[in-house]
């Protein structure tokens, strides 16, 4: 019979032990390791770091969206590339719970992210890429959202457009406007903009 139980999650967090509760993010039980990653979300203490981005390793689902989310609310840089990692996963809940904590780092996670727009081979992972983009809001993100239009999955697109929307991008009367248009579905403005519609145009019937 073992001489010591659990750790006591509830105590851990009401004296916001982050050492404790960090240690208990490798304890053998499932249930106390989701405890633990949910209990450091609200305290956001950076000491937590390097054991929530180890947990991220995990395979169930459960805990790693927990600690996606403390690792958000931390919002340290030195979490960007493991959860960049995360967005590659193939469940798309895993992909978005990294995108939200990403988003939530902000400014620092806006070249990794633009680079990922751009160089990505999954189109499910550079639309969310795009949508976390959209959330962090900042204009260094324009161009890659911009040369998004272009993307060859209309998902993206469709996104990438969304997104620019949503920062009051004002689309040109050139190809990049065209484009924007196009992805959302604005036949009349996209032909409005004349030969450099044509691109877009094509593009877009071809996902039709």
């Amino acid at each position: 019979m073992p001489l010591f139980g659990p750790p006591d999650i509830a105590r851990l967090e009401a004296k916001r032990d982050v050492k404790g509760l960090a240690k208990a993010l490798s304890y053998q039980k499932e249930s106390v390791r989701l405890a633990a990653a949910r209990a450091l979300i609200p305290i956001g203490d950076a000491r937590a770091v390097g054991p929530l981005i180890a947990a991220l390793s995990e395979k169930w689902g459960a805990m790693r969206a927990a600690v996606a989310e403390a690792l958000g609310q931390i919002g340290d840089p030195r979490a960007i590339g493991p959860l960049l990692a995360m967005i590659g996963d193939h469940y798309g809940d895993m992909r978005e719970s990294a995108a939200t904590a990403l988003a939530q780092i902000g400014a620092p996670a806006v070249e990794p992210l633009t680079n990922a727009l751009l160089r990505v081979k999954d189109h499910a992972v550079r639309e969310t890429v795009a949508r976390a983009l959209g959330k962090i809001g900042d204009p260094q993100a324009l161009q890659s959202l911009v040369a998004a239009l272009g993307d060859v999955d209309e998902y993206v697109r469709a996104a990438a457009a969304e997104v620019l929307g949503q920062i009051d991008w004002e689309p040109d009367a050139a190809q990049a406007g065209a484009a924007y248009w196009a992805a959302r579905g604005d036949w009349d403005r996209c032909v409005a903009i004349g030969a450099p519609a044509v691109g877009p145009l094509i593009m877009a019937m071809r996902d039709r």
